[in-house]
C-alpha cells in the first residue's frame, strides 16, 4: 500500500519549522568547511591578515553549510514563532541530537497554538540503526530505509535556498562556548522568488554567527515580520516572527532512542510485527509493512504470535499469490493479509474484521 500523505505532512512540518533557513537532503557526507568566502575574489590589499574574519559572508557558498569536521556529536535547538494582534500566536519548538559514527540522529517537533494542525502536537524523526522513524498526529509509526545520510546543518541551513547574497560583518561574541564572527542579515539577504522566504515582510535584528574556528554555523537569529501559514493558520494574516537555531554541546555524548509508538520504542505497535519489518505504518485502526522474509515464514510468526495474545488458531484463505490468516481474538475478529514482494520478501496488512 502507498501512502504519500505522510510524506507531504511531514515536509509542510519540517518547512514551518526550517522555512528561515530552507530544508533538504544532503546527498554527499559533510566535509571540512573552509573559512567564510566573500562573493567577489579579494585582491591582496583587500585579503583578511591571517587569523582575521572576511569583511562579508557568502551565504551562497554551500561550504558553508557542512557540518563541523572531526566532531563526533552535537545538539540542535530551534525555536519558531509568529505572533499577530488578537492573540494569534504558533510555534514550533525542535530539539534534537545527532551522533557522528555510527550516524545517528533524532528531532522531536513541539507545536503549540495554530502551528501546523493546530492544537498543539508533537512530531519525531529519527535515523537509528539504518532504519527512519516517523511519527506525528493521527499515525503511530512509519519506518522506512534512509536514503543518503541527512547532515542537519545543510537540512537546516542551505537547501531551500532562502539565505542568498552577501553578509556584512558587524563584529565578534561568544555563541555556544566558541568565538564567533557575527555577520548582519538583512532583508538583501532573503530570496523571496523561494517558497521559505515568500512570506517575509521585513527583517529587524537578524544575525548569523561563524565559528572563528572552523567556518561553521553556530547560531542563526531572524527577526522580522511576515506572514508564515503554517504557523497561523492564515496566509493572509501579518505579524511578528521570531526564528533562532542553534547548534551546541559539540562533543558531549548523545543518547538517540526509537521515538514513542514505534516497535523497540517507548510504545508497541497495535500488532505483533517480525524483527526486519520495515515500513511500518499505522493508519486508522490499519497496520501495514514490508519483511525480507518469505510469506510462509511471516506466516507461521502470526500463527504463534497471535495465540500468546489470546486469540485462537488461525484460519487460512488464498492461492499462491496471497495468504489470509484470520484469527478469533477476544477484541474480535483480526486479518493478517500477506502478498509476496520482488525480489523476495513480504508485504503484510493487519486490521480488524468489520
Amino acid at each position: 500500500m502507498k501512502n504519500h500523505h505522510w510524506i507531504t505532512t511531514l515536509s509542510i512540518l519540517i518547512l514551518a519549522a526550517l522555512a528561515c533557513g530552507g530544508t533538504g537532503v544532503a546527498t554527499q557526507p559533510a566535509e571540512a568547511p573552509p573559512p567564510p568566502l566573500a562573493t567577489d575574489t579579494p585582491s591582496v590589499e583587500d585579503a583578511p591578515a591571517p587569523g582575521e574574519p572576511a569583511a562579508v559572508l557568502d551565504l551562497d557558498n554551500p561550504a558553508l553549510y557542512n557540518q563541523p569536521a572531526g566532531v563526533a556529536s552535537y545538539l540542535t535547538t530551534l525555536d519558531y514563532r509568529f505572533e499577530a494582534p488578537g492573540s494569534v500566536i504558533g510555534s514550533v519548538r525542535l530539539e534534537g541530537a545527532t551522533q557522528a559514527e555510527p550516524y545517528e540522529t533524532t528531532l522531536e517537533f513541539d507545536t503549540e497554538g495554530r502551528a501546523v494542525m493546530g492544537g498543539g502536537e508533537t512530531f519525531y524523526f529519527t535515523q537509528i540503526g539504518g532504519i527512519q522513524y516517523t511519527v506525528y498526529e493521527g499515525f503511530s509509526c512509519l519506518t522506512g530505509e534512509p536514503g543518503a545520510q541527512e547532515n542537519p546543518f545543510e537540512v537546516m541551513l542551505d537547501l531551500g535556498g532562502m539565505l542568498t547574497g552577501e553578509a556584512r560583518l558587524i563584529g565578534e561574541e561568544t555563541v555556544n562556548d566558541f568565538v564567533t564572527d557575527v555577520y548582519e542579515i538583512t532583508k538583501d539577504n532573503i530570496d523571496t522568488s523561494d517558497p521559505a522566504g515568500m512570506g517575509v515582510e521585513t527583517i529587524d535584528e537578524s544575525r548569523i554567527y561563524i565559528a572563528r574556528e572552523g567556518g561553521f554555523v553556530l547560531r542563526l537569529t531572524i527577526d522580522g515580520t511576515g506572514r508564515v501559514s503554517v504557523l497561523s493558520g492564515d496566509p493572509s494574516l501579518l505579524g511578528d516572527v521570531y526564528y533562532e537555531l542553534n547548534y551546541s554541546h559539540f562533543g558531549v555524548p548523545v543518547d538517540v532512542q526509537i521515538p514513542p509508538g514505534c516497535p523497540g520504542g517507548v510504545a508497541e505497535a497495535e500488532y505483533p510485527v517480525p524483527q526486519d519489518a520495515v515500513k511500518l505504518t499505522t493508519i486508522a485502526g490499519v497496520t501495514t509493512f514490508e519483511s525480507q522474509s518469505l510469506v510462509d515464514d511471516v506466516a507461521t510468526f502470526y500463527k504463534t504470535e497471535m495465540p500468546a495474545l489470546g486469540c485462537g488458531e488461525a484460519q487460512e484463505s488464498g492461492s499462491g499469490q496471497t495468504l489470509t490468516l484470520t484469527f478469533a481474538c477476544p477484541a474480535g475478529a483480526i486479518t493478517v493479509l500477506l502478498s509476496p514482494i520482488e525480489p523476495a520478501g513480504t508485504s503484510a496488512v493487519i486490521h480488524k474484521v468489520p
